[in-house]
């Protein structure tokens, strides 16, 4: 198969041992899950359908009316809508030859290794399914070919005010957009100041964060999508309320060579073994599913890739 790991792979097996560990490459391991940033719908299992109806309610925008003495008071029709998010099963295979487990650096490369890379394979799909929803926002800021600045944020911030967005602010930027925004704020003057991520605010709100200005969270995150055929990257800002996610926790499987998903992750981790062939398979799945769901809550921000 095209994705067998093997010995034959030169970048896992060297002529001399230079170092007993392979080292992760760098990745964008961004991940919202859990945090306020997103509304979590789940769980989704055992509902009877894949599919989840979101109604939404405009209860706040009610207002009372003075009917005047003596005189009825008429109906308020309740504005209403509702959207759907659908869970599919994510999954992704990996394999490891018994060659490579034999004569792997110190036993670095090992099962249990690629099953950890397999679960972290699907915090990028549940990223890659978020950054995706960005170019369906129909409210848009910045232009096409040219820098992010920090114009283009205020605008951002104040179209989220017109839309009623009171609420704490979210935004994630490509790592060029948050170049060219940090290029901006060098050359502007003021009280208002960025502020920079603490290892306490890093942990807290994770790998990404790059701070706070104007009341609004930053991430970067580089797998934000392109925009206007590859020219441009599509951000976006937004407030709670905005996208939401489902998860289903996998059935309990009692097939032999599965292990049991633990509570707190959705990812069903499963190990085979073709013994005629000598690999040794790893295959993770769970099921997910993000949809946007209140356009009125988020702006896109498309500017130069």
């Amino acid at each position: 198969m095209a994705n067998e790991i093997l010995a034959a792979s030169s970048d896992f097996l060297v002529a001399s041992v230079l170092e007993m560990e392979i080292l992760t490459k760098l990745s964008s391991l961004i991940n919202l899950r859990g945090s306020p940033a997103l509304v979590d719908f789940s769980p989704m299992a055992s509902r009877g359908s894949l599919v989840l109806a979101i109604p939404l309610a405009g209860w706040d925008s009610l207002v009372m009316t003075a009917p005047g003495e003596a005189t009825g008071v008429s109906n308020t029709a309740l504005d209403s809508d509702q959207i759907t998010l659908t869970i599919a099963r994510q999954a992704i295979q990996l394999q490891i030859s018994d060659e490579l487990l034999v004569s792997s650096m110190g036993g670095a490369m090992n099962v249990e290794r690629l099953a950890q890379a397999a679960a972290s394979a699907y915090i990028n799909r549940h990223n890659d399914l978020t950054v995706g929803l960005f170019g369906g926002v129909t409210a848009s800021v910045g232009t096409s070919g040219a820098d992010l600045t920090l114009d283009d944020v205020v605008d951002a911030t104040q179209t989220l005010m017109r839309a009623n967005n009171t609420d704490s602010l979210y935004a994630m930027l490509h790592g060029q957009q948050m170049s060219d925004l940090q290029n901006s704020l060098r050359g502007e003057g003021g009280a208002l100041s960025f502020s920079a991520p603490t290892a306490e605010m890093i942990a807290a709100k994770g790998k990404g964060f790059a701070g706070s200005y104007l009341g609004v969270d930053f991430w970067i995150n580089n797998r934000v999508a392109t925009a206007n055929a590859g020219a441009d990257r599509a951000g976006c800002m937004w407030s709670r309320g905005a996208f939401g996610y489902a998860e289903a926790t996998h059935p309990l499987s009692s097939l032999r060579g599965s292990v049991n998903p633990q509570v707190v992750s959705p990812v069903l981790i499963e190990f085979e073994r073709a013994g005629t062939s000598g690999l040794n398979t790893v295959i993770a799945s769970a099921f997910l599913g993000v949809a946007m769901v209140e356009d009125a809550r988020a702006v896109k921000i498309v500017t130069d890739a």
